[in-house]
């Protein structure tokens, strides 16, 4: 969970790449996204501006042509156990 990391984790994915932060519940809303990085550089710069921000990072190959973005929660109800809302 660090720059180096980000980086070398993003080059295996192939690029364009999406950097988010760990440990942050609604990560758009406190800037703790980065997306669309196209290169090394790029990444590593976000990966410094957003290691501040949680407990770590994680890389995700970008969706092309997206049309929507789904978020979704868990919560554990003591009757039914994990839920997804």
């Amino acid at each position: 969970s660090n720059a180096v990391e980000a980086v070398i984790a993003s080059m295996a994915l192939g690029f364009p790449v999406a950097l988010k932060t760990l440990g942050v519940t609604h990560k758009s809303e406190v800037g703790a996204v980065r997306l669309n990085l196209k290169d090394a550089e790029s990444v590593s710069n976000a990966a410094h501006d957003l290691l501040p921000l949680g407990t770590g990072l994680y890389a995700e190959r970008m969706v092309r042509d997206g049309v929507a973005e789904l978020i979704v929660g868990f919560t554990r109800d003591p009757m039914f156990g994990a839920v997804m809302t």
